[in-house]
């Protein structure tokens, strides 16, 4: 007696293919939604971070800084406001002053 079990393998490859292919898709989704969370959070952090960047105000150090130079020649003042020698000293400061705050941060944290 020869019984054929070739309808029930593939009936059960059938269903086991079925299953692979729905915890894939399910799977997909997951990671999906973990990384729309993700970027969700990273997008909040750096809106904050932006809205802290753009509080610091260079005008008032600017002209601080070009009411200074009120003695030298109106050819280099006119030289040093078109290289924009202000704004970039303030740049400089503000991220000297930032690095410093950072430094404030343990190690730990900060450190792979």
């Amino acid at each position: 007696m020869n019984i054929d079990l070739n309808p029930i393998i593939n009936f059960c490859n059938a269903i086991g293919q079925y299953i692979v292919s729905g915890l894939e898709w399910l799977l997909n989704g997951i990671v999906k939604v973990i990384w729309g969370v993700l970027y969700t959070v990273l997008d909040g952090v750096l809106t904050v971070i932006t809205g802290f960047v753009s509080l610091i105000d260079l005008s008032t150090v600017t002209l601080e800084l070009t009411s200074s130079w009120g003695l030298l020649p109106s050819q280099i003042v006119w030289f040093i406001s078109q290289m924009g020698l202000a704004q970039a000293l303030a740049i400089i400061g503000y991220a000297i002053i930032i690095r410093m705050m950072l430094n404030l941060i343990p190690a730990t944290f900060t450190r792979i």
